[in-house]
């Protein structure tokens, strides 16, 4: 699987949605932490298409299948 084809599997909508929380979560903090990733990782969380890999929790394989979309 390629990234375009993960992207092709996000409704549009839901990407600009997330896409529109992450600028707002980095947004409204004048300094990031490692509390800025977390609410960066579930405003993304909620794009994630079904069927594939966690983004979370990742066994070798996970890794391996989003290592390759790099």
């Amino acid at each position: 699987m390629q990234i375009h084809e993960v992207a092709e599997q996000i409704p549009a909508a839901t990407a600009k949605l997330a896409v529109a929380n992450v600028l707002a979560v980095l947004g409204s903090r004048s300094e990031w932490s490692s509390d800025t990733l977390d609410d960066v990782a579930a405003a993304v969380a909620a794009a994630h298409p079904k069927g594939l890999p966690s983004i979370f929790d990742q066994d070798d394989d996970a890794v391996a299948f989003w290592e390759k979309m790099r």
